[in-house]
């Protein structure tokens, strides 16, 4: 991909402390084998929604649409060239292929495409929401099937949440600052979170890809919850995945549509 629009960034992990034990946490990524700590799937997602957001600002934001696949892993420290190619018009709408390269080998880490519709897509009306099980059940494969959905907390995002998630995804854009708005990253984070609240697994689940499809801002302020459902569940090269329809609501009403795909264990 030739790529018409890049900037160069340093992958940097925020200090929070609910890494301890997953991949995110520099002792444990160390232990099993890693050089260093590895930089969340959402955080990536951000870098490449960055440019969409320079090129088409609250437009983006309220009826834009995204998709990255990670193929490989980013640790803490490392530098990357983040960019996109050219314009090209496709069926209702804009779109552009987007890359994250190794900025000291130029190995491509993640890959995707962002892109602007002509006009809004309209969200659901129907969408389920229900609340987290009590207790969690453990991931198996009686638990995690197609169809199920999924429950979801429910809480006011406030604005030094939005502040706080700015400073740890590194994300300067303007346009969040000053419209008190949350990124593309801390959305897909809360779908996510809510998603895999609703088991106990037994490893740490791996965000494979996602495709997105916004359909208004996130401000400060609003009460938040996901609409989730499990969409397909299947077994590759001898590991577990499942593909989740993620809703993320804001006083009642969507504002962003994530189908993510996870990978949750191994086979027996």
């Amino acid at each position: 991909m030739d790529m018409v629009e890049s900037f160069k960034t340093i992958a940097r992990l925020d200090a929070n402390p609910r890494y301890a034990g997953s991949t995110h946490d520099d002792a444990t990524a160390r232990a099993m084998g890693f050089r260093a700590a590895l930089i969340p799937g959402a955080f990536l997602y951000g870098h490449v929604t960055r440019l969409a957001v320079r090129a088409w600002g609250m437009d983006w934001l309220g009826r834009g649409q995204a998709e990255v696949r990670f193929r490989r892993p980013v640790h803490d420290g490392d530098k990357l060239v983040v960019g996109r190619s050219g314009w090209r018009e496709v069926d209702g709408g804009v779109r552009a292929e987007a890359a994250i390269r190794h900025a000291d080998t130029g190995e491509i880490l993640v890959l995707g495409h962002i892109a602007l519709p002509d006009m809004p897509l309209e969200p659901p009306t129907d969408l389920d929401v229900i609340p987290l099980p009590d207790p969690i059940p453990a991931a198996t494969s009686e638990q995690i099937v197609t169809g199920k959905r999924l429950g979801t907390r429910s809480r006011v995002l406030s604005l030094a949440e939005i502040r706080q998630s700015l400073a740890d995804f590194g994300e300067r854009e303007p346009i969040y600052q000053e419209g008190a708005l949350a990124h593309s990253g801390c959305l897909v984070r809360q779908t996510m979170g809510d998603s895999l609240s609703n088991f106990r697994f037994p490893e740490p689940v791996v965000f494979v890809s996602v495709q997105v499809q916004n359909y208004a801002p996130l401000h400060a302020g609003a009460r938040i919850c996901s609409a989730t459902e499990i969409r397909s569940v299947y077994s590759r090269k001898g590991r577990l995945y499942f593909d989740s329809e993620e809703y993320l609501i804001a006083d009642g009403l969507p504002v962003a549509r994530h189908l993510r795909v996870n990978l949750y264990g191994s086979a027996e």
